[in-house]
């Protein structure tokens, strides 16, 4: 019943006259009887833990350069050109602005704060707990002053309270440029929430990021958002597996997962 009652408050918020919609219109809108009717119909999924590589040590974060590192579940390192890039940086225990409760790390990220490069913008795509850690943002703004927080319109108000400087709104297809690289904000079929009563209040969406002679885009395809935390009634190993039947059906050679610390080398 208590992990009913989590569910019920922190993912499914009332929609009270919601300010976004998706670009078709529509929301993603369920009701709570659709969620008691889902969780009353759900076998308890069977959680494992992933592989996670220590490869990451074998080259110098600092120095060296081209570079991805999947960190967990939306978390990359991303360094090209001396230029870094952190996504949606969840690194405490649980994705719930509580400390004792809610989805708790299945795997301890595969780099920790005090071990990454000095960062120079960081990308959120929408206001989900395992997306936008306030707490792990406030300590990234700490250890890199000079950073630069790119984040969807109607969340800048999460920064403010907790004095994080350099912070950035985006609405769709909005973009602004760093060096030679240009961020831009892409529509996503999704939804936002962080309590009862703000349910998509705020933007979400995708980061396209195109260099002068580089795009980081569909070339390379990487299954995230699994292993890290259970959020969902599937297995913990039950998308990789989805996966490559999938591609058996649609042999695609630019899709692949990954393994939590391993390094991707970007050319």
């Amino acid at each position: 019943m208590s992990r009913l009652i989590f569910f019920v408050l922190l993912i499914f918020s009332f929609d009270l006259n919601s300010k976004y919609t998706n670009t078709n219109g529509m929301e993603v809108n369920k009701s709570i009887k659709d969620l008691i009717r889902w969780q009353r119909n759900q076998q308890k999924p069977i959680i494992s833990s992933i592989e996670i590589s220590d490869e990451w040590r074998n080259i110098d974060l600092i120095n060296d350069t081209n570079y991805l590192i999947w960190i967990g579940h939306s978390t990359f390192l991303i360094k090209k050109d001396d230029f870094v890039i952190l996504t949606d940086p969840v690194f405490y225990n649980r994705a719930s602005p509580f400390k004792r409760f809610g989805p708790k790390r299945l795997i301890p990220p595969s780099i920790t704060l005090n071990e990454l490069p000095p960062i120079d913008v960081v990308t959120i795509s929408h206001n989900h707990y395992d997306h936008l850690d306030i707490r792990s943002l406030k300590k990234i703004s700490l250890l890199n002053p000079n950073v630069t927080f790119l984040i969807p319109i109607g969340d800048k108000d999460l920064f403010e309270k907790r004095n994080i400087k350099n912070v950035i709104e985006f609405e769709w297809w909005e973009s602004k440029e760093f060096d030679s690289f240009e961020f831009i904000f892409t529509p996503v079929q999704h939804w936002s929430a962080r309590g009862l009563f703000d349910r998509n209040d705020s933007l979400w969406g995708g980061w396209f990021v195109k260099g002068n002679e580089y795009s980081i885009d569909a070339e390379q395809s990487f299954g995230m958002h699994w292993g890290t935390f259970t959020l969902t009634a599937e297995d913990t190993l039950e998308p990789p597996i989805r996966l490559k039947d999938g591609l058996k059906r649609y042999p695609l050679k630019n899709f692949k997962t990954l393994i939590p610390g391993e390094i991707i080398r970007i050319e």
